[in-house]
């Protein structure tokens, strides 16, 4: 996840507190006009929803016997060791993941049984995927998901790309012209070969004539991202595996 391209990482100072408030502040799209000697006018900020996030640390320990010490099992401790530091990306990588898992819930308990949050600023009742997501300072609402969660297809893909251009705006209700270039998925096998067929194919993969141009070659960077269909402890949920 965190080499996705579809996450941010920011690092915490020593001594900065263990809480970042996030905001977004939106600026009006397009200029007016402006008669000769008038004075221009005052462009519109708005400011949008905050959002308080806070840092966490984890770790795990490893015991190291009397025993591999003094007889030999030098082996073991390295392997033990190299695997002990592996387990923090992975968890990590599994909490990142959780937030498209869980993107349609407002919250999930961890692992820890810790309740996690996953709402928007919007309101404590708005998932990160929902049907109805409302803006700061225009009536107009939007929706980011797809109605019943199709499987990758033709349809299901162009469903999603006029959802992205249709539905993005700023805070002003504006429409937001969007390009997006990543299409990630699961590691469910028949999503991804799916998905590699869309975009290494150099004939439709749907045409009926071989020689039908694909227009989905190499139109988006396809990131497998394994732990999307993953439970709060690491257990593959079924439900998830055409995310």
């Amino acid at each position: 996840m965190i080499n996705s391209g579809i996450v941010k990482v920011e690092d915490i100072p020593a001594n900065s507190g263990n809480t970042r408030e996030y905001s977004e502040i939106d600026l009006e799209q397009y200029a007016k006009r402006k008669g000769e000697g008038d004075q221009a006018a005052r462009a519109k900020v708005q400011q949008g929803y905050t959002k308080t996030i806070t840092t966490s640390r984890i770790g795990d320990n490893i015991g190291i016997t009397y025993e591999m010490r003094t007889q030999n099992k030098y082996p073991q401790v390295i392997a033990k060791l190299t695997n002990l530091g592996q387990m923090c990306n992975q968890r990590m990588d599994l909490d990142l993941s959780h937030r498209i898992g869980f993107g349609a819930s407002t919250s999930y308990t961890n692992m820890d049984g810790e309740t996690v949050t996953t709402t928007t600023g919007e309101t404590t009742s708005t998932a990160l995927f929902d049907s109805t997501h409302d803006l700061k300072g225009s009536s107009t609402t939007y929706r980011n998901i797809l109605a019943n969660n199709p499987r990758i297809s033709r349809g299901a893909l162009e469903a999603m790309e006029k959802l992205v251009t249709e539905q993005t705006y700023n805070n002003f209700g504006e429409n937001m012209i969007a390009n997006p270039t990543i299409l990630f998925t699961t590691n469910d096998p028949n999503t991804v070969n799916t998905v590699r067929e869309y975009l290494n194919s150099s004939a439709s993969p749907d045409g009926a004539n071989s020689g039908v141009t694909n227009v989905y070659k190499s139109k988006y960077r396809h990131v497998v991202l394994p732990r999307i269909r993953l439970d709060a402890n690491g257990v593959v949920d079924t439900t998830k595996n055409y995310y």
